[in-house]
């Protein structure tokens, strides 16, 4: 008799795969696999709540500036740079779900 694999462990498994992929790309050769592991298997931690912070963002996206932003609050015209990383920050948050939004640039 087969055993049955539960729906949401095998989304579970996935979105794991996705972002130990993510990580090994933004972290490179800094990336700790053996850590990931053990917070995944331990903690069922698979790193999402890191997906948001500029750091990740910026080693992950790069920081290639792609643009200027005007600040409306000065009295002066004050133009501030906008980054590859801000952007990219930015349509994550608004995704419904984030970690299919990175899966697009791996």
């Amino acid at each position: 008799m087969k055993k049955k694999i539960s729906k949401k462990y095998i989304e579970y498994t996935e979105e794991y795969e996705i972002m130990h992929k993510v990580f090994k790309k933004a972290y490179g050769d800094n990336f700790d696999e053996d850590v990931h592991k053990f917070n995944f298997l331990h903690y069922g931690d698979d790193g999402t709540e890191f997906i948001f912070n500029h750091n990740f963002a910026k080693a992950f996206w790069g920081e290639d500036k792609i643009g200027n932003k005007i600040n409306r609050k000065s009295i002066h015209r004050v133009e501030i740079p906008f980054y590859s990383w801000q952007y990219h920050l930015q349509q994550m948050v608004l995704e419904k779900n984030p970690i299919e939004y990175l899966k697009k640039f791996l």
